[in-house]
């Protein structure tokens, strides 16, 4: 049987980000218009394709039956390719101008900060 990447815990992080990113650019939209909307998307989304590459580098087929080394350099690498995919993401789109800043840094704070939210509701 095939196991899935995102496990629960994984989904729960994700779920809280995506909700918290759709709020924070609702309120974008509502109080500075379309740009600062797109722009806390973008930010929040290159949260969420970090988690989700960390999600799939990390998986639970890639960590069992490891060492305790073989683990942690595993996760060592996951959180390596998360950091570098949001910077790169976050560096592109304030290099294009295209984006308003404030709006953008929001949305990545909030989607941050969501990960954490989430382990506040765990079952």
């Amino acid at each position: 049987m095939r196991t899935s990447f995102l496990q629960p815990g994984v989904r729960r992080v994700l779920m809280f980000q995506v909700a918290s990113v759709a709020l924070v650019s609702s309120v974008a939209l509502a109080s500075s218009g379309q740009a600062a909307a797109i722009s806390a998307l973008v930010g929040g989304g290159a949260v969420i394709a970090g988690n989700l590459a960390y999600a799939m580098i990390a998986r639970p087929s890639r960590v069992k039956a490891k060492s305790g080394a073989a683990v942690l350099m595993v996760h060592v690498a996951a959180q390596a390719a998360k950091t570098v995919l949001v910077l790169l993401s976050l560096l592109a789109a304030f290099a294009s101008g295209k984006f308003a800043a404030g709006s953008l840094i929001i949305g990545t704070g909030v989607a941050l900060l969501a990960h954490w939210l989430s382990f506040l509701f765990h079952r």
